[in-house]
């Protein structure tokens, strides 16, 4: 990937979850509807999937910015399962807790999030406990 492409990446994926994703998470704190809620979750995981995916997590900038989508994602899947678990998805939780870890493990490396991705970490728990056999 080239250094253009690269930023592009870097850019639309911090633009659709910070400012689209962003102002769809103040409407679902307002209102508490699903479909505010829903909007969320899309958006973000097209600033992951159509971006965020394709960056090299090796560079600290883009490392980051990954951990961060991942973290928020994990979030809001455990929200939508904690306010209306019949909205949530079968797959929700598989992806809650492998986006959630992502980031966790990553603490060490960005003391400044911990508080967040370890609140990410174990909620995502709570709402998905890992299945027991």
């Amino acid at each position: 990937m080239g250094l253009v492409e690269e930023l592009n990446n870097n850019t639309m994926a911090a633009v659709k979850a910070r400012i689209h994703g962003y102002s769809c998470w103040m409407d679902y704190e307002r209102w508490h509807k699903i479909q505010d809620l829903n909007e969320v979750i899309n958006k973000t995981r097209e600033a992951y999937d159509d971006y965020a995916e394709k960056l090299d997590e090796k560079k600290t900038s883009n490392e980051e910015l990954i951990c961060w989508i991942k973290n928020n994602l994990a979030y809001y899947l455990a929200e939508r399962h904690k306010d209306d678990p019949t909205a949530a998805l079968p797959s929700d939780g598989d992806l809650a807790r492998k986006f959630a870890e992502y980031p966790y493990k990553k603490i060490d490396k960005y003391p400044q999030h911990a508080e967040k991705w370890v609140e990410t970490y174990y909620y995502v728990q709570k709402e998905f406990p890992p299945l027991k056999w």
